[in-house]
């Protein structure tokens, strides 16, 4: 019985280390082309030079890669060679990936204050700002590496259980066992928040200098309200090259599908 423990405990160890292997490979490796344009367009950015910066930084997404830095990079390069809806567009596609980082939200909040329209939110109820304080606790990336961390030791601990029992350490075993699922349970739940938000929220950037919002999808409809260059809105419902977006103190209106883009 002994022999079979120290064979599970060697398994078990083992597993463990192939994982964090696996997954390390996973996070960290980055194709050296890329990466080599990452460096030129960091260089082009360091020397001033933004609009090649822009160039390069945007041809890294359009090979396929992002990260929450390279839009930061990217936004930083836009607000530099003064496109402030880009610049925040590439802002607030960083701050989903990288909810809790500082510069994102100082850069962001930086390049709000130069938007021209000021739109004042209603009250919240603070339960829904906890939900999404416990939604943004982690980065994506981190949340969905570490459902994949805990399932296999969960997975593991369960196997060391059916296979230990009788043995001193099985209460332990069951234990951990429990707070594993218990964690699973929590990242699970994490998960389900984050994807529910991506689903849900179709928020947008206003790209154009100046854009009527008109009453019904029609150019000759009455004109309700302007937006400008940056002001944030959310998508309700589109109809042909026309979009009826709502601004965050409730108002409504039709744009034209080409005047923004979606984070």
């Amino acid at each position: 019985m002994r022999g079979n423990q120290k064979h599970i405990s060697r398994f078990g160890i083992a597993v463990i280390l192939i994982s964090f292997c696996l997954l390390n490979g996973i996070a960290f490796a980055s194709p050296q082309p890329l990466q080599d344009l990452a460096n030129e367009a960091d260089n082009a950015y360091k020397d001033g030079k933004y609009d090649q910066a822009v160039n390069l930084y945007s041809s890294i997404i359009s090979s396929g890669y992002s990260s929450g830095q390279l839009f930061y990079n990217l936004g930083n390069s836009y607000f530099k060679s003064g496109r402030l809806g880009p610049s925040i567009l590439m802002y607030e596609r960083a701050l989903r990936l990288m909810p809790h980082n500082n510069d994102v939200r100082h850069n962001l909040e930086f390049a709000r204050e130069r938007t021209v329209d000021r739109i004042d939110p209603p009250p919240r109820l603070f339960i829904w700002t906890w939900v999404d304080t416990l939604r943004d606790w982690l980065p994506p990336s981190t949340i969905t590496i570490s459902a994949l961390v805990i399932s296999i030791m969960l997975a593991l601990t369960i196997a060391l259980v059916i296979n230990m029992r009788g043995s001193p350490l099985w209460p332990a075993l069951r234990a951990t066992t429990w707070v594993f699922a218990a964690l699973f349970v929590v990242n699970l739940s994490l998960v389900g928040l984050r994807v529910h938000a991506d689903k849900t929220d179709s928020s947008a950037i206003i790209m154009e200098d100046k854009i009527e919002v008109r009453s019904a999808p029609d150019r000759t409809s009455k004109e309700v309200f302007a937006l400008h260059e940056g002001t944030k809105v959310a998508v309700v419902q589109s109809l042909d090259v026309w979009v009826e977006i709502r601004l965050a103190d409730g108002r409504q209106g039709w744009v034209p599908i080409s005047s923004f883009e979606i984070i």
